[in-house]
Parts: structure tokens; C-alpha cells; sequence
């Protein structure tokens, strides 16, 4: 198994072709709801909320590692996103993403038109075509059990995000972690559930990525 990190220069064929496809939709879902919030009030309200959001930061996250997939590049930027452990942690976050929408909030909106687009888009199109490019179109085998924790910073500073942003304005973008409606005790015991599904999946993924990792060292 190889255990180092290696950087994809440039994905070539059916990996090419659906990251690509994957990078426009998480683009357009993205900038589609940005737009429909923007119809709703004052745009720099909208805009802080609108990147309050995890399902948002997940899907953008998404989009700039297909992106950067697609395009190559040797800048360490670009560099970066197409790195084994990024293109991994990104199917985490996203993994969680439509998880806990079908289980915790697609019940509570029933959006139309547009916005049921977005919703459709950013909660489970995304998720399913990059899981899928993930565990099928990218190399493995680079993982280590140790990076299922790593991953957890990005949800750790969310949270604290959250937390801070929500004290000042009242404003939270989901209501298991609503500590105006729940208070703290409640929410904080929410959240860590939270927490401890991106590690479980995390370590799923590693799983998964070292089980793979024999079959398939490049794109």
C-alpha cells in the first residue's frame, strides 16, 4: 500500500469528464442559491448568512477540487485541493452534508421552483456524483486513520463559527444547534453527535481508501 501523498497533476478521461461535470453543477447550485437569497433582504445580511451555511462551504469545497482537478496546474494552490487527503476530507464534508439533510431537515422545507433546484443540487446530486468520483475516478491508498481526526478541524471551527455568529445576531442555519431555541446544553450535545459522525465516516473513508488503494494508484 502506498503511504505516501501524492498530487495529481492532471486527471485524464471519465475522471476529467466528471469532475468536470461535478465542478458546473456545485458551481451553479451554488451561485443559484446565493442569488435566491439575495432576492430576500439587505445583500450583506444575506451574503454572511449565506456562507454560514455548511451545506454551502461544503459544496464550494467540492467544486474547487473538481475544478483544480480538471485544470491542473503546478501552483501550490492548485496543488493543494488535488491532494489525496483533501479530494477525502471533501467527501466527508459533503457525505455529511446530505446525510443530515435526509434525515434532519429535508422534512422541514418544501421548497419550489428554483430553490428546489438548489436544494436538489447542493443536498444530493453533489454528494452522490462526487462520492462516486471519489471512491471510483481517484487514486488510493494514501490514507491513514490518523487524518479521520485532522478532518475534524474544518466542522471544529464551523461549530465555534456558529456559536459566535449566532450569540450576535440570533441567526442559526440549522436547528439542531438553534441554542436561542434549544440552549446550550442541548445544542452543544447536538453538535457533538455531529461530531461524531464525521469522524465515523471519516474512518469509513480511510477504510475505504486503503481497501481501494490496491486497485487503482492513478487516474
Amino acid at each position: 500500500m502506498n503511504t505516501t501523498s501524492p498530487v495529481i497533476t492532471r486527471s485524464t478521461g471519465a475522471s476529467t469528464a466528471v469532475a468536470l461535470v461535478i465542478a458546473a453543477v456545485a458551481w451553479f447550485a451554488v451561485g443559484l442559491q446565493y442569488w435566491l437569497m439575495l432576492w430576500r433582504g439587505d445583500s450583506l445580511n444575506e451574503t454572511v448568512r449565506f456562507a454560514s451555511y455548511f451545506t454551502i462551504i461544503s459544496n464550494i469545497i467540492v467544486a474547487l477540487v473538481c475544478t483544480f482537478v480538471t485544470t491542473g496546474g503546478n501552483a501550490s494552490f492548485m496543488a493543494w485541493w488535488r491532494r489525496p487527503r483533501v479530494m477525502a476530507a471533501t467527501a466527508v464534508y459533503i457525505l455529511v452534508t446530505g446525510l443530515v439533510y435526509a434525515a434532519l431537515l429535508q422534512r422541514l422545507y418544501h421548497p419550489q421552483g428554483p430553490q428546489l433546484w438548489a436544494d436538489m443540487a447542493l443536498h444530493k446530486v453533489v454528494p452522490v456524483a462526487y462520492l462516486l468520483w471519489w471512491a471510483f475516478l481517484t487514486p488510493h491508498g494514501a490514507l491513514r486513520w490518523r487524518d479521520a481526526f485532522a478532518w475534524l478541524v474544518l466542522p471544529a471551527v464551523y461549530l465555534g463559527w456558529t456559536l459566535a455568529h449566532g450569540a450576535l445576531s440570533g441567526f442559526y442555519p440549522y436547528p439542531f444547534i438553534n441554542v436561542a431555541q434549544l440552549g446550550y446544553p442541548h445544542a452543544l450535545l447536538n453538535a457533538l453527535g455531529v461530531g461524531v459522525l464525521f469522524y465515523t465516516l471519516g474512518l469509513m473513508l480511510v477504510l475505504v481508501d486503503r481497501l481501494l488503494g490496491t486497485k487503482n494508484t492513478a487516474i
